[in-house]
């Protein structure tokens, strides 16, 4: 036991067995006496009702069954990328999650994972995932669209059954398998497209026929049938009364030599349309790509109205400017921004904007021109999401030596006075060519132009040089930005 913590050591890491605190919002720790957190055992946070917010930390890869069943005040939680395996159940009867994010690290979304997360109203299942289990998204009432991505293969028996807000699904030609009731009772549905994937509409391997996939599904107006399909079990249309039209891919021929079970006389009694051929709209960007997954976008036929085509374009890989460095010349510094997809193809600027902040202020400005140090900001839009910030740092103008005059023990430098965007200057003296030991002196005032440097040795050749130098304040502290050194000349002490 650690504080409100159980758990137990296997393979010198801990997994939490359970939680006997009453905290509202919980961030779970990443150690537990000194044992770094792995996973979350099966029923750890279960009746947890006084949780309202849970993070969960980077460390932790799995988290068991029934996890958090029943914490029924729990309206967010926080899945790092780290965790890879989300247990049946994990959520069960959490009603009041609004939205989660699944992280990509997760391929399989395991049966009933969000039963009856009643205001579950948004849900990202990213790309990598491969299945759907059953039950997942069940009694998922306030779900109103769902997004499911290219690399998912199979979707569970009632899956999202009675998710009666459900008004557009989006299902991938990856999909091959959609089985009994997987959307039954979704009564806000008004139309679906069956991908090109999908050779029988209901039927479980073997053949055998279970049925009942869009079953009262009551204002389901129209759906697309693919010509692959040759199958449509029993009641997979049952009672969907509203259904008027049907679009088939295929030809009359097609039609009635494919198999149609009983129970779906709202499908046959529709308008069947023949040889459909998809028309692709504008494209809705469903999931939006950012630097650390890529986004999906779904495309509605402007004849059936089913969701036509499911497409993934890449992530945002690397963002760059021309140049970061500069040196003040009074004019305004506009590096050009590139920025590039993983498939190292490059991202038209209209998809993002670019702005300037100051960081002494942290105030955006209009443009980048003082010595000091800013950033540019790319702030994504359309069908990608984020903001990457670049620093950039502009250097003051740097100085020359006009004369050094040696002295006895000592000597006095002169430099050119440089007033734009400066601060003071550096004086920089040693005895090494290559200054490896060395003295620096600062002097405050831009104005001055000379320093008189003496206690040194008597007939010692010295090498010198000055600089430039700006003060701003990063954070609430003063930092000098520093121009580059002047051309090193000697000077000889004197007696």
């Amino acid at each position: 036991t650690s504080g409100s913590y159980t758990y137990t050591v296997s393979n010198g890491t801990a997994e939490i067995t359970g939680y006997t605190g009453s905290a509202s919002s919980l961030t779970i720790p990443s150690k537990l006496d000194g044992y770094k957190v792995t996973s979350i055992d099966e029923d750890a946070f279960a009746n947890c009702t006084s949780l309202t917010k849970v993070k969960i930390p980077s460390s932790v890869t799995s988290i068991g069954e029934n996890a958090f069943e029943y914490c029924t005040n729990l309206e967010s939680i926080t899945i790092p990328s780290s965790v890879t395996s989300i247990g049946s159940q994990a959520f069960y009867r959490c009603t009041s999650l609004e939205s989660v994010k699944i992280p990509s690290s997760v391929t399989s979304i395991k049966g009933g994972v969000f039963e009856y997360c009643s205001n579950l109203a948004s849900v990202e299942i990213p790309l990598g995932v491969t299945s759907i289990g059953s039950y997942a998204f069940y009694y998922c009432t306030s779900l109103k669209t769902v997004t499911i991505p290219n690399s998912v293969t199979s979707i569970g028996q009632y899956a999202f059954a009675h998710c009666t807000n459900l008004t557009s699904v989006a299902i991938p030609n990856s999909v091959t398998s959609i089985v009994a009731y997987a959307f039954a009772y979704c009564s806000s549905l008004t139309s679906v497209a069956i991908p090109n994937s999908v050779t029988a509409i209901g039927s479980l391997a073997g053949g055998v026929h279970t049925g009942g996939m869009f079953a009262y599904c009551s204002n389901l107006k129209s759906v697309y049938i693919p010509s692959s399909v040759t199958d449509i079990s029993s009641d997979s249309f049952e009672d969907c009364n509203s259904l008027t039209d049907v679009y088939y891919a295929g030809s009359k021929t097609n039609w009635v030599a494919m198999f149609i079970g009983d129970g779906n006389t709202c499908l046959t009694g529709a308008t069947i349309h023949y040889n459909h051929s998809h028309s692709n709209g504008s494209a809705k960007f469903a999931i939006k790509a950012t630097t650390k997954k890529p986004g999906i976008a779904t495309f509605t036929c402007t004849v059936c109205g089913g969701i036509s085509k499911v497409k993934n374009y890449a992530k945002i890989k690397s963002v760059s400017l021309s140049k970061s460095k500069y040196t003040y010349n009074g004019k305004v510094k506009t590096p050009t921004v590139t920025v590039k997809n993983a498939d190292g193809d490059k991202i038209s600027s209209k998809y993002y904007t670019v702005s300037y902040i100051n960081q002494s202020t942290g105030k955006t400005v209009s443009s980048m021109k003082s010595a000091g140090k800013y950033y540019v900001k790319i702030k994504f839009k359309t069908k990608y999401s984020g903001t990457v910030k670049k620093a950039v740092t502009i250097k003051p103008k740097a100085t020359s030596i006009k004369s050094i005059t040696a002295k006895s023990k000592g000597f006095t430098v002169k430099w050119g006075k440089v007033t734009s965007s400066t601060t003071g200057y550096q004086v920089q003296y040693s005895t090494s060519k290559s200054f490896s030991s060395k003295t620096t002196k600062t002097i405050s005032s831009n104005k001055t132009t000379s320093k008189k440097i003496t206690g040194l040795k008597a007939k010692k050749k010295y090498y010198v040089r000055v600089r430039t130098y700006k003060t701003v304040k990063i954070n609430g502290k003063s930092t000098k930005i520093y121009s580059s050194w002047s051309s090193v000349k000697s000077v000889t002490t004197k007696k």
